[in-house]
């Protein structure tokens, strides 16, 4: 048997995410960050008062994990840069006549900046194929950064739980034999 070398368990494994899909959900009106304020009008008022906000947040991540592989488990530690391109809020509330719904860009009241720490564990289905095997994953991206700009309340974050199957395209077809 051949005495695999300490240094090959070890990898520096750089992404790039081109849509990451974030946001919140149940947000109370009139909370901060919120653009769906009271207007004036008892009507419309009422509606937003009763309704209910859902956030969706569009990044470009950049996470860059150090990687230790043991057989078929990998296990990784590292960071992550976000930048936001875009963020809208949606506000759906029901009326006499039906569903109101608001839609609204928040872009502008975010950080366009999200830097965090992120952890990974993935299971390889051929873990002699090394990157060439399909693999479970699972990440875990915790937000250092606050997201709102100009908050002044309870800091607010990102956070992603993240479960995906990886598959392996280009390369060689050659495995390595032991």
């Amino acid at each position: 048997m051949e005495r695999t070398d300490e240094k090959d368990l070890w990898r520096l494994q750089p992404e790039l995410t081109v849509k990451t899909p974030a946001g919140a959900s149940k947000i109370t009106p009139g909370t901060a960050g919120n653009p769906f304020m009271p207007t004036g009008d008892p009507t419309i008022d009422n509606a937003i008062a009763n309704g209910t906000v859902t956030r969706s947040a569009n990044y470009i991540t950049l996470p860059l994990v150090l990687k230790y592989v043991a057989g078929p488990l990998g296990f990784g530690v590292g960071g992550q840069l976000g930048i936001l391109t875009g963020a809208d809020d949606e506000l759906i509330s029901e009326v006499d006549a039906g569903a109101l719904r608001l839609k609204r860009s928040v872009k502008d009241t975010l950080n366009t900046f999200d830097a965090g720490l992120v952890a990974s564990l993935d299971f390889a289905f051929k873990s002699e194929a090394r990157t060439r095997s399909f693999r479970l994953n699972a990440k875990f991206y915790y937000g250092l950064t606050e997201t709102l700009k100009g908050n002044t309340g309870d800091p607010i974050r990102n956070w992603i739980l993240f479960v995906g199957l990886d598959i392996p395209v280009g390369g060689s077809d050659d495995v390595p034999e032991n």
